[in-house]
């Protein structure tokens, strides 16, 4: 039987590459320098181009089309400045009941237009590496999608976890990014199913071999941890979407009570009325990680305050010290930082409001729900949150919009934060994502010399401070925006110093004060 696979490789000019590797660039008589991928199916005849996509700055959609005949552009990408193309001959992927979804390719560089129902997750940078499966975005409407697995040498879409997925995003209103996040463990988890030759039902029976190996596996992908094996707080989510997975094939009558059995058992629900347990059982996973590590084990989850002061004293532009007096100052997730409009900031002294805003006490911003933001984060609160927001930060803002009127096109965009023009003749103005935040802290605590800082450190510092200063459970779960009073546990973090005083107190009524 003839051996199918798929693999990437980069294209050049009038004829294809045999020999696979990962990328290289190409600089040509073209408009500018530009990366192109191939995708190739491999077969005993040799390798077939099934999809082609070409990044570059600026890009047209003639310089495949040209070389490649078979090649036609994606309509989604008429108007973009970045182009993706299918061939021909692939057709597309068809599903029932649901959209139909592009098979198109991807780039490391992450660049690729989000309207389409399709993006594909980049493959890892390891030699020879045969690509059975990918994650791709499946866009219902303008604003709403959720991700899926697809799967084969045609990349078809596999169906009990789309089915999942898509639950979890309309069913049980979960977030885009989290079934962003599931659709690559489930991936993972399928293409072990795959190599294993296990039906699910066979799996669930040797998860344990699967933990096993995901523990022994260094990661292979570029970044911070690279080589490392994972920690329990990478296994965690790994976990949690296999498990959520079952749950919902059990559910749904696609597995058997014994598959239930084999990676659940029962316990009391902790719910008591009346300091008697409810009768309720709940279901634990026989298979489970430590998550939160101790703090004497684990790196510290809070960044100190002078690591706080001393971001903001690096910053040199109004809008990064504006981000990062929210996050450490308002205690935002990056995904709500992201998701502010301007409207959502009602920056006016006590006394005066804003037209259909009740809150007259000062300063503060409003944390609303929306879905389709264009780079896909997310706000975790279930509803409204309203937020004061202290004069030391209303001033950095003011200082941000006074920077933001010299950025092109920023004027037309709704959303408080908005990229600053690029070198390449990018004008700006367009909304950024988590991700770049996260880079903008990390580099800038790498210039302050500090360690490395991501941007929930500084949620923690705020949580932090407040047990340092006694803040009121009641007081604190309204600041950091919980549902439940007791999900401000793992941020009501003791500083060393407090310990320090609190242990020199004890002293000092002991053998009187030194």
């Amino acid at each position: 039987m003839p051996s199918r696979h798929l693999t990437q490789a980069p294209l050049e000019r009038g004829r294809l590459r045999r020999r696979e590797f990962q990328h290289a660039y190409l600089t040509g008589n073209y408009v500018a320098a530009s990366r192109r991928y191939g995708m190739f199916l491999h077969t005993d005849d040799g390798p077939d181009l099934v999809g082609v996509a070409v990044f570059a700055i600026p890009a047209q959609p003639r310089v495949l089309t040209n070389v490649f005949p078979d090649l036609v552009p994606s309509a989604h990408c008429e108007s973009a400045s970045t182009y993706s193309y299918r061939c021909r001959r692939l057709g597309r992927v068809r599903r029932t009941g649901g959209p139909q979804v592009d098979p198109l390719v991807g780039s490391r560089s992450g660049v690729s237009p989000r309207a389409c129902g399709y993006q594909p997750d980049p493959l890892p940078m390891i030699s020879d590496v045969s690509v059975t499966a990918e994650i791709a975005r499946v866009g219902v409407t303008d604003v709403l999608g959720y991700w899926t697995v697809l799967s084969g040498p045609g990349l078809e879409v596999v169906e009990d976890v789309d089915d999942y997925l898509r639950h979890l995003r309309f069913g049980r209103a979960g977030q885009e990014s989290t079934t962003k996040t599931y659709a690559g463990h489930l991936k993972r988890f399928h293409l072990w199913c795959v190599e294993q030759d296990l039906l699910r039902s066979q799996a669930a029976h040797h998860l344990a071999r699967y933990v096993m190996r995901l523990r022994t596996t260094p990661r292979a992908t570029s970044g911070r941890g690279h080589g490392q094996l994972p920690a329990d707080s990478t296994l965690g989510p790994a976990l949690a979407a296999i498990h959520g997975f079952y749950l919902h094939l059990a559910d749904s009558g696609a597995v058997g009570p014994d598959v239930t059995e084999a990676l659940f058992t029962t316990i009391p629900s902790r719910n008591t009325r009346h300091g008697r347990h409810d009768g309720l059982v709940v279901l634990q996973p026989r298979i489970r990680v430590d998550t939160r590590p101790s703090h004497q084990s684990g790196r510290a989850p809070a960044a100190t305050h002078q690591e706080f002061v001393a971001l903001l004293r690096t910053a040199v532009a109004a809008r990064d010290r504006c981000m990062i007096a929210l996050l450490g100052a308002c205690a935002l997730r990056v995904g709500q930082l992201v998701s502010l409009w301007r409207e959502d900031m009602h920056l006016l002294p006590p006394g005066r409001t804003v037209a259909g805003c009740p809150y007259t006490l000062g300063h503060h911003l409003h944390l609303v729900k929306r879905d389709g933001h264009p780079r896909g984060a997310a706000n975790k609160n279930r509803g409204t949150v309203v937020l004061p927001v202290p004069g030391p930060v209303a001033m950095l803002y003011a200082d941000w919009m006074r920077e933001r009127l010299r950025i092109r096109h920023a004027a037309d965009s709704p959303w408080a934060f908005v990229s600053f023009p690029g070198p390449t003749g990018v004008p700006g103005g367009e909304v950024i994502g988590t991700r770049r935040v996260q880079g903008l802290i990390a580099c800038l605590a790498e210039r302050a010399g500090l360690r490395h800082i991501h941007p929930h450190m500084l949620r923690h510092c705020f949580g932090e401070t407040a047990a340092d200063v006694d803040i009121a459970r009641d007081v604190l779960q309204r600041l950091l925006g919980h549902s439940d009073v007791n999900s401000q546990n793992s941020y009501r973090h003791v500083s060393d110093g407090a310990v320090v005083r609190a242990a020199q107190t004890v002293t000092d009524k002991l053998f009187g004060p030194s």
